[in-house]
């Protein structure tokens, strides 16, 4: 496993947040973040900034990336936040089935989206994040 795709709607919540936990969680993989609707450019939720900030972990360079199949194609493993998500990606780019798994995935849980919801559904969605990122790691380490 060296290269893992981590998608959400906007891109500057769920998925940068899942980013640096993995990334931190799991160095010698190549990891990066999209949107299925992203809001290209933008800085990450100050919220989800805020949130990274107190665990070690720096946002400010995150930019809102729009996903494309091109960019994304060579993933070894995509990691999308709900089954919504699984499901379009799948429909629409049947080459990576087989590929795309909820962050979720060994919890049988889908990760919903805080934004401007408030600072409490931050932090419960980042427990959520960080459930699945452990789970995840724990997979990968099995793996290698």
């Amino acid at each position: 496993m060296k290269k893992i795709s981590v998608l959400c709607i906007g891109n500057i919540c769920r998925s940068p947040m899942a980013e640096a936990l993995l990334k931190a969680g799991v160095p010698h993989i190549t990891l990066r973040s999209a949107g299925l609707h992203a809001v290209v450019g933008a800085k990450a939720d100050s919220t989800a900034y805020q949130l990274m900030q107190e665990r070690g972990l720096d946002l400010a360079c995150h930019r809102g990336q729009q996903f494309s199949y091109e960019a994304h194609r060579d993933s070894d493993l995509i990691l999308v936040m709900d089954e919504a998500q699984k499901a379009l990606l799948e429909k629409n780019h049947t080459p990576l089935r087989g590929r795309v798994f909820r962050l979720g995935h060994f919890s049988n849980t889908d990760i919903f989206d805080p934004y401007k919801m408030g600072y409490s559904s931050f932090v419960e969605c980042l427990a959520l994040i960080e459930a699945g990122v452990t789970d995840w790691k724990n997979r990968l380490q099995q793996l290698t």
